[in-house]
């Protein structure tokens, strides 16, 4: 195995022995590529997770949509997060294999889909930081 790919909480892969750990004793020139919800620490490191809890949980419904008093009227129907998540993977493996060509060795990449959504709505923190205001204008309902 030259590449491997990984989506599960943090604690699958071991269990299944599809590990980092395990797989790079066999290859030490191995490229691993691991994609979790929240990341490998933190209170919600365990948790599961999909494309849109973490719209929810990251504030990407509240600021990508119209809300009605207070409750989004639509979220993403596409897979924004996940797809975000996928070409970051690719990348980080485009890097890890020119830096294997030169080094002749293997690495692990961690990503997750926390970041990818966060990294996804920077302009919307710059637009609440320097405007003071919300993302998007909420009709008023009197």
């Amino acid at each position: 195995m030259d590449i491997a790919l990984v989506n599960f909480r943090p604690d699958v892969a071991a269990k299944l022995g599809v590990d980092y750990e395990t797989l790079s004793e066999l290859n030490p020139r191995l490229i691993y590529c691991e994609l979790t919800a929240y990341g490998r620490e933190g209170p919600d490191a365990e948790r599961p997770g999909y494309d849109m809890i973490v719209q929810g949980m990251t504030g990407m419904v509240s600021s990508e949509t119209k809300t009605l008093d207070g409750v989004p009227s639509w979220v993403w129907s596409s897979p924004l997060i996940d797809t975000s998540a996928g070409i970051s993977m690719a990348w980080a493996v485009c890097a890890a294999l020119y830096a294997r060509e030169r080094t002749g060795l293997g690495q692990k990449i961690e990503t997750s889909l926390l970041a990818s959504a966060l990294s996804l709505m920077g302009a919307r923190f710059l637009h609440v930081e320097n405007l003071d205001k919300e993302t998007r204008e909420r009709p008023s309902h009197n």
